[in-house]
């Protein structure tokens, strides 16, 4: 049976028109939003638009309107989330952009690559291929559920780095809890910490409305494609890019 109502507590009495932004279904509940998420019908509108004019004079767009369309882009992007626009890329997917992050490392025997067992399971994936190659370490830290509060979570991911510890991976929002991690907070204790050198690095797969927190992190792999429907993630990072958005920062 299909419950209707036409005010959500989570959102507020403006809810019905919140959700005719949407081409759902009204008498179906949409639970999943991350694996196949629908997309606002503005948006859809404009994406239709950009195929239009693609398709309208392919080599034109190609060669003379994408490049300064995806620039443009990027910056109101980088701008959006308060992003250093010089270390700002799209890239493929999450998985992808902390596969560059990783790379950009050149991680070795010596190193702890750090992540929680609430961390999403490409990005673990990508961290345990990293550790193969190079010969680090995968550190799963466990951060023990239910959290009291802020002060909680940033003592029990901090609990886990060690003077070894290269990069910490922390989901801002994890994909198999729903606990929202205080990026701002774990990158400040990170930062002040003993060991010098360290890198943190956030996963936001599924982040793109929570904002305030995209910015501290030296890099950070963002996803959009619950909006987009086309797959496509940014990567901000503190270092330098060459010409293709790939990092050029190496450890020293």
């Amino acid at each position: 049976m299909t419950r209707l109502s036409s005010e959500n507590p989570l959102w507020g009495t403006d809810w019905p028109q919140v959700r005719a932004l949407w081409p759902l279904d009204p008498s179906v509940a949409h639970l999943n939003h991350g694996s196949f998420g629908a997309v606002p019908s503005p948006v859809l509108a404009e994406q239709d638009r950009w195929r239009t004019l693609m398709d309208s004079n392919p080599t034109g767009f190609f060669w003379r309107v994408l490049p300064d369309a995806l620039d443009n882009a990027r910056l109101a992007a980088a701008r959006f989330l308060r992003a250093d626009p010089d270390g700002f890329v799209f890239a493929t997917n999450a998985t992808a952009a902390i596969n560059t992050i990783l790379t950009s490392l050149e991680l070795t025997s010596r190193d702890e690559v750090l992540v929680t067992d609430h961390g999403y399971g490409a990005i673990r994936l990508a961290a345990e291929r990293a550790c193969k190659l190079s010969g680090a370490t995968l550190v799963v830290h466990p951060v023990p559920l239910p959290v009291e509060g802020t002060a909680e979570l940033v003592d029990a991911v901090i609990a886990g780095i060690t003077d070894r510890t290269m990069i910490a991976i922390i989901d801002h929002i994890a994909s198999p809890t729903g606990v929202v991690f205080p990026v701002d907070d774990l990158v400040i204790c990170a930062i002040w910490m003993p060991t010098s050198g360290r890198e943190t690095s956030t996963s936001g797969a599924a982040r793109l409305a929570a904002r305030p927190a995209c910015t501290s992190a030296p890099n950070t792999g963002n996803g959009s494609r619950r909006w987009s429907r086309r797959g496509t993630r940014r990567r901000a990072s503190s270092g330098p890019s060459d010409g293709w958005g790939l990092p050029t920062t190496r450890r020293t």
